[in-house]
């Protein structure tokens, strides 16, 4: 049995919270493209949330939390989501820039060099690096 059986309610409140993440990346532009809305409706689909519900979440985007999380992994797993969003659309902007940095630092990631570490990580993800090969290059 795995953790997420033992607990789902922990598990559905990390997922609510990664989607909440992705939507206020999406939003800190101004507008959601096309490109992040359809990672937003892939998302909720694979979640098994309706449009409702969808549209209950994206309305507390504002509300996000992010906790540090222990495991790298995970960590690193979250951190490759929320990039992928902020590139999607084949561009970032300042804003979504900051958002990601603060992400980054309240996932548990060293603050010192964050910058550094951020603009490298785009500078590599560009959106078309697999999850596998970003965690090779975060090892």
């Amino acid at each position: 049995m795995s953790i997420a059986q033992l607990y789902p309610s922990a598990s559905s409140e990390n997922n609510e919270n990664l989607y909440l993440s992705l939507v206020r990346i999406a939003q800190v532009d101004g507008q959601v493209s096309e490109q992040e809305q359809a990672l937003l409706n892939r998302i909720a689909l694979r979640m098994g949330w309706n449009q409702e519900e969808q549209l209950r979440l994206q309305e507390r985007a504002s509300s996000a939390v992010v906790t540090p999380i222990i495991d790298a992994e995970e960590r690193i797993e979250r951190m490759y989501a929320l990039l992928r969003m902020g590139h999607i659309d084949g561009r970032m902007d300042d804003a979504e820039r900051s958002l990601l940095q603060r992400y980054a630092i309240a996932l548990g990631f060293p603050t010192q060099g964050i910058e550094q570490q951020l603009a490298h990580w785009c500078s590599l993800f560009n959106g078309q690096i697999s999850f596998s090969d970003f965690k090779q290059v975060l090892q």
